[in-house]
């Protein structure tokens, strides 16, 4: 390991030191502000769910004006989703019927090809 001498621009302080031991100083640094950023990350993304959860669970009070809100917000996304799901009902008929009707054709197509080969083969 080599030994580098640095000095701390905002303290003034020269460090002495070996490379080696300043890479990992700096890997363990960015190892903790990663975990950290994820646990933010967590908690403010998707994590909310479970934070609620406990809160209700501990007793947490959460003031009423906050849990209307929320409610709204849970009512106004269940209607969203039961409005979502008829139209792809519909969505899904109308593509059946598309292929029933498309089969339909083919059917009646290759039909009336045995029967154009049926009789070209009936002529003695």
């Amino acid at each position: 390991m080599a030994m580098v001498i640095t000095k701390n621009a905002s303290t003034g302080q020269i460090l002495v030191g070996t490379v080696g031991v300043a890479i990992d100083v700096v890997e363990e640094r960015r190892e903790k502000t990663r975990f950290l950023l994820e646990g933010i990350t967590t908690l403010v993304g998707g994590g909310t769910g479970p934070v609620y959860a406990a809160c209700e669970k501990v007793g947490v009070y959460i003031p009423k004006d906050r849990y209307q809100q929320e409610e709204n917000e849970r009512k106004a996304m269940a209607d969203q989703i039961e409005q979502m799901t008829p139209s792809l009902e519909v969505k899904k008929i109308n593509d059946l019927q598309e292929k029933y009707n498309f089969e339909l054709q083919h059917s009646d197509d290759l039909s009336k090809k045995l029967e154009a080969t049926e009789a070209y083969s009936a002529i003695p």
